[in-house]
Parts: structure tokens; C-alpha cells; sequence
């Protein structure tokens, strides 16, 4: 599991305080990916509707790198995981999101494949597990 970060432009930070909450994105664009819909996007928009909102869904984003230069021209914010954070686009921050639920981790990979470096990746992934 990852926690989760609202990014945002180093500009629009200036008027939140850090750490963010769930009820801080209401009436905020907010940008979703995948755009196809499965599992993050919808998470992120069941989390707004269990705080008592509908978000304003701005954006529907292929992936994360395309989340993260829409937020970088200024289009929106988002949600995303810790992971995330890492790919910084120039002028974007990322504030901790303190009560949202932690986003899973999932791991897709062919059962025979033996390989002792995907085999130590996927014990990592289950020592972060709850």
C-alpha cells in the first residue's frame, strides 16, 4: 500500500496547507487516470464520494506521466500515489493526503516466470502489505 498526495502547481500550493485532507478537493478540477476507468481513477472518485462529494472530474488521463504534465500546465490537481512523486514535472509539488484510505500496490507478472530478480521484487511488494 502507498499513501497518497494531492500534486498540484508550486503556485496553487500557497493558498493549502499541507497536510492536505479529502474535503480540501471539493470543487477542485481534479484530473483521474487511468482514463479507461479501472481500479486508481475510480478509487479516487469512490474516496471523494465517501467524504460527502462528487468531484469535479477536469480530466480523464491516459496514465500517470500524462496526470502529472496536465497538473504541470496549471489544468488541475490530483491524486496520486507515493510512487508518483518521484517523476517531478517542473513546478509541480505533491502535499501529503493525511485521511485518505493508502492506494494498493498490484503486481502483474506470468506465474512460470522464475526469475530471481522479479521473485525478490514481488517479496518487497508483500513486506509492504498490511
Amino acid at each position: 500500500f502507498e499513501p497518497l498526495y494531492v500534486a498540484m502547481l508550486r503556485s496553487r500550493s500557497l493558498d493549502w496547507r499541507s497536510p492536505a485532507s479529502v474535503n480540501d478537493l471539493r470543487e477542485q478540477p481534479l484530473i483521474v487516470y487511468p482514463s479507461t476507468r479501472p481500479e486508481f481513477a475510480d478509487e479516487v472518485i469512490d474516496m471523494c464520494m465517501r467524504a460527502g462529494f462528487t468531484p469535479r472530474v477536469a480530466i480523464e488521463a491516459e496514465d500517470v506521466v500524462s496526470c502529472l504534465a496536465y497538473v504541470a500546465l496549471g489544468t488541475a490537481i490530483a491524486v496520486v500515489p507515493e510512487s508518483a512523486t518521484k517523476t517531478v514535472p517542473d513546478g509541480v509539488v505533491f502535499l501529503p493526503l493525511t485521511d485518505a484510505p493508502p492506494a494498493p500496490l498490484y503486481c502483474a507478472h506470468l506465474q512460470d516466470n522464475s526469475a530471481p530478480t522479479l521473485r525478490l521484487f514481488v517479496d518487497y511488494l508483500d513486506s509492504r502489505a498490511p
